[in-house]
């Protein structure tokens, strides 16, 4: 009996422990302005632990959106109105970021689907949080049209999803459990 309840015991555990993935927090704060992809894709990749690849954005502060840095996109309006961030080993299950629009409008495509939709105001900010089902890897935030203005976006979390070798080793940790079991209801048959 004792054995059978430290089994239940160890799977509950097991279950609690693997839950959903950890989100990361990316703040950008400790990023020097003027920051590109580069250096933007290794403070996130560090935080991470997986590659990531970073286009057109770059780090910013100040103005309406306050004194935190944030990322907006590099260059004028004519050249490049949006940066795209890839998760390139690790897709995400979630992500969640603050934002900021200011005469412009804000998109964010998730894979090539339209997954938000801010219009231009003269200025307006909020927070949005989105799950997805499937896992997505690529994130493009951009403004669309000729308006001149900006967006920003900070405190992007995400959520990754659960690696494959994760898994494996949860399911063959169930499949010994599940052998244990058995091997141990068979003694007590006989």
């Amino acid at each position: 009996m004792k054995k059978i309840l430290v089994l239940l015991c160890t799977v509950t555990l097991i279950f609690g422990l693997v839950g959903t993935a950890s989100a990361f927090l990316f703040d950008f704060d400790s990023l020097p302005i003027g920051a590109g992809d580069a250096a933007i894709e290794a403070y996130m990749e560090a935080i991470y632990g997986s590659d990531i690849t970073v286009t057109g954005a770059i780090v910013a502060n100040g103005g309406v959106y306050g004194p935190d840095n944030y990322l907006t996109f590099a260059g004028p309006l004519a050249t490049a109105d949006g940066f795209s961030i890839t998760f390139e080993d690790i897709p995400i299950a979630s992500v969640q970021f603050d934002w900021g629009v200011e005469a412009h409008n804000l998109n964010l495509d998730a894979d090539g689907t339209n997954v938000f939709h801010q219009r231009w105001g003269h200025y307006v900010d909020g927070q949005e949080n989105l799950a997805f089902s499937p896992e997505v890897s690529t994130l493009d935030f951009y403004g669309v049209g000729n308006r001149s203005g900006m967006f920003m976006i900070d405190n992007l979390g995400s959520t990754p999803s659960p690696e494959p070798g994760t898994l494996f080793l949860l399911g063959s940790g169930l499949l010994g459990f599940a052998r244990v079991g058995r091997k141990h209801l068979l003694k007590r048959a006989t």
